[in-house]
């Protein structure tokens, strides 16, 4: 069901690249911290903190994924 541009919320090593790159136009990584990706055309990675997606045009993709990065989600109001 994937394809076309997809963007990766938290990287990290790369599991989500692994499985879903093969079927994208162009994948783009965000993580925090510096990521060793595999050589491949249509891979980009950003390092920066999210939420921000500075320099991101807005409806610029067609899927947002995003694998094992709810442990660092903080949650606040909460009782």
């Amino acid at each position: 069901m994937v394809s076309g541009n997809i963007i990766e919320l938290g990287s990290g090593e790369g599991y989500g690249i692994r499985v879903l790159a093969s079927y994208a136009t162009k994948y783009l990584a965000i993580d925090k911290f510096d990521t060793q990706l595999p050589g491949v055309a249509n891979i980009e990675f950003r390092k920066m903190m999210l939420p921000s997606l500075a320099g991101i045009e807005d409806n610029s993709f067609d899927f947002a994924v995003s694998f094992q990065v709810i442990e660092h989600i903080k949650m606040t109001g909460s009782s």
